[in-house]
């Protein structure tokens, strides 16, 4: 059988112009296609959400573009809304959660707290942990119903989700400075916020041990100041839970804590054991801390924070003395006599002497036996 060449060749050249006249079609169809979708794009950068050219998360994050101010967009809470409204009506939580925010905020022109906790309740129920935890402040914060119940399953809901800010709020609402309403729960949770990594809390957790017999802290403190109650005197654990107290105004706790400081017990350098301890003392003085008022006359007449002060040794040695202590009454007396800190007056001196030796202190005794032999 004889091959035509001319027909092959024909066919190879009609094989070759159909492969190219399918190329040509698919690089129109591309080219179309970009040029739909560019189209498209400029409609979306535009599109409002009645267009219905937007998804749920465009329309989100289209709010947000608004809310911020960013990507050209300008700022724009009302626009914002709009956005955030229509992607939270179809569901979306983030959107949920900004609504909720907006009206919390009053943002936008909104202000009830009852649509707040409606867009954070519909949220958080998708779990969305930010919501659940926004809930929960709402809940406590007296704006809305108040049902602390409710805030902590939110609270709880959130921290098992991982949320620290969440962790940390259990925490303070199960150990608080008056007691201790949960200490395994307390301790759970703080647990929890150590392993995410909140500053502090892990301290918090190897503390925890320390309230192992009482959910009071002053008598935790206590415990750790004097080595009572089967536990070892230890002073950094004394600060942290006496330095709880103090915060809170508990003027013994402060008095101690000047204690501490003071006789270099804290562990800091000398410079700022000082600070510490003066601060701690003067502020149990101010609060009319009767100890704390003697120690500090003692170390300003020592010299114990730089040069000799004799002017306020004697004002808090005085504050104590009238406060009826027989030794702060004894060493006014002196001053008074010797004329230490304030105008000479032996006769002032000699009664505050004798008030303290009339309350049995024996130094008083020998002091105005010395006193009178020498006149």
């Amino acid at each position: 059988m004889k091959i035509d060449s001319g027909d092959i060749i024909s066919n190879v050249i009609d094989g070759v112009l159909e492969f190219a006249t399918e190329v040509i079609k698919m690089k129109r169809a591309k080219k179309a296609a970009e040029q739909a979708a560019a189209v498209v794009n400029a409609m979306r950068k535009d599109a409002v959400p009645s267009d219905g050219l937007l998804s749920d998360q465009e329309m989100y994050l289209m709010g947000a573009r608004y809310y911020n101010g960013t990507h050209g967009h300008p700022q724009n809470h009302k626009r914002a809304l709009e956005y955030f409204n229509a992607a939270a009506e179809e569901g979306y939580p983030d959107a949920q959660f900004a609504m909720g925010m907006m009206y919390l905020n009053e943002e936008g022109g909104l202000t009830y707290c009852d649509e707040a906790a409606r867009w954070l309740g519909e949220a958080a129920g998708k779990g969305h942990t930010e919501a659940m935890v926004e809930l929960g402040n709402l809940l406590v914060s007296g704006r809305w119903l108040t049902d602390p119940e409710l805030a902590v399953s939110w609270y709880e809901n959130a921290a098992e989700y991982g949320h620290s800010e969440a962790q940390m709020k259990l925490f303070a609402m199960y150990f608080s400075e008056e007691a201790v309403k949960d200490r395994d729960k307390a301790a759970y949770f703080a647990k929890l916020a150590a392993e995410n990594g909140v500053e502090g809390m892990a301290k918090v957790v190897s503390d925890f041990e320390y309230i192992g017999y009482s959910g009071d802290p002053a008598a935790v403190a206590e415990a750790y100041y004097e080595g009572k109650h089967g536990k070892d005197k230890d002073w950094k654990k004394a600060i942290w839970w006496l330095t709880r107290l103090a915060d809170k105004g508990d003027a013994a706790a402060k008095f101690k804590l000047g204690k501490i400081y003071a006789a270099g017990e804290s562990g800091e350098d000398e410079p700022t054991a000082k600070f510490f301890a003066k601060m701690w003392y003067e502020d149990a003085a101010n609060a009319g801390y009767n100890d704390a008022q003697h120690n500090l006359a003692l170390l300003h007449y020592q010299g114990y924070f730089g040069d000799v002060d004799y002017e306020s040794a004697f004002k808090w040695m005085n504050q104590s003395a009238q406060s009826g202590d027989n030794e702060s009454q004894l060493i006014a007396g002196v001053m008074y006599y010797n004329g230490e800190g304030v105008e000479q007056n032996q006769q002032v001196g000699l009664e505050l002497i004798r008030k303290a030796a009339s309350q049995g202190n024996e130094e008083a005794r020998e002091a105005l036996s010395q006193l009178s032999d020498e006149n």
